[in-house]
């Protein structure tokens, strides 16, 4: 799923070891039975039948799909399907999710990316997508729209697989900045202003919203916020269980060029100044989403 792409920051989940070396009885209820059950009850809390009929044509291809990523072992399998649905409260944000501007240009991985998204939309842990378009063009007007055009792409995408989305574009309401340095480099994470009731409606009427990285003054200047930045100020809003860095290169790297699959929060915030892999960027990144 996600973890071909990503590089988790969780908050309240250790690590994902943690599920296979917890200590705790597995019921006997067949695997099928258990998936339907739990489906019945997403397609209930949505109330919608477009996504009740898509639920069931997909049942099938979710059980395949989270066997192969876990393992063949049903028990293994639904006792981690069980932790995660447990975990994904209705009033609560699931996961924040910041995606690079390079997995939106590549279509391979765009259409793996979407998938993977529509999987935990269908299992009841719809995330929070957040992007904004990282590649200068020659004009703000021309990246606005770039971003705009790979946001309603990617949207497609989603609601073909069954997956009602909302974008939310620049100048919705929901990233305003009250600095005439809006925009700029000098720009304060703590000058933005974010209007959580927009993004918890989406969840509540059954929407994975996607966050466009532009804000707004109140005199109606746009302006871009540093994706990351904005991301970050998203998850000590709403302090979601986990925050994920999406790119092309599946995430943070460490020194030998590998992946770093989970960095576990607050605990590693200790020991990063030690781990062979620092460099000041990635430290400040991290940091950034653990107050």
């Amino acid at each position: 799923m996600l973890r071909r792409y990503g590089c988790e920051m969780k908050r309240f989940v250790s690590s994902t070891a943690w599920f296979k070396g917890h200590k705790r009885k597995v019921g006997r209820e067949p695997l099928m039975a258990y998936m339907a059950r739990n489906q019945q009850d997403i397609n209930h809390s949505f109330h919608t039948t477009g996504l009740a009929s898509f639920s069931k044509r997909s049942n099938k291809n979710d059980l395949s799909r989270f066997l192969i990523e876990i393992g063949t072992d049903p028990k293994e399998a639904r006792y981690w399907l069980k932790s995660f649905m447990s975990s994904a409260e209705p009033s609560k944000v699931f996961m924040v999710i910041s995606v690079d501007d390079d997995v939106m240009q590549n279509q391979a991985q765009l259409e793996t990316f979407a998938s993977a998204i529509a999987f935990l939309y269908r299992n009841n842990m719809a995330p929070l997508i957040v992007y904004g378009k990282g590649r200068q063009e020659s004009s703000f007007k021309s990246m606005k729209d770039m971003c705009i055009w790979n946001a309603l792409k990617f949207s497609n995408m989603l609601e073909q697989q069954g997956v009602f989305t909302r974008v939310l574009y620049p100048g919705c309401g929901v990233i305003t900045g009250d600095s005439q340095n809006a925009g700029l480099p000098e720009f304060a994470m703590e000058q933005l202003k974010l209007d959580p009731n927009i993004l918890q409606s989406d969840f509540h009427t059954g929407h994975l919203p996607i966050l466009l990285s532009y804000g707004e003054t109140p005199t109606g200047q746009m302006f871009a916020v540093d994706t990351w930045t904005l991301t970050s100020h998203v998850a000590r809003l709403l302090q979601p269980i986990k925050v994920m860095l999406v790119n092309s290169q599946g995430g943070f790297l460490d020194e030998y060029g590998k992946v770093i699959a989970n960095i576990n929060l607050p605990s590693d915030l200790v020991t990063v100044d030690s781990k062979p892999w620092k460099a000041p960027e990635k430290i400040e990144m991290v940091r950034s989403i653990a107050v």
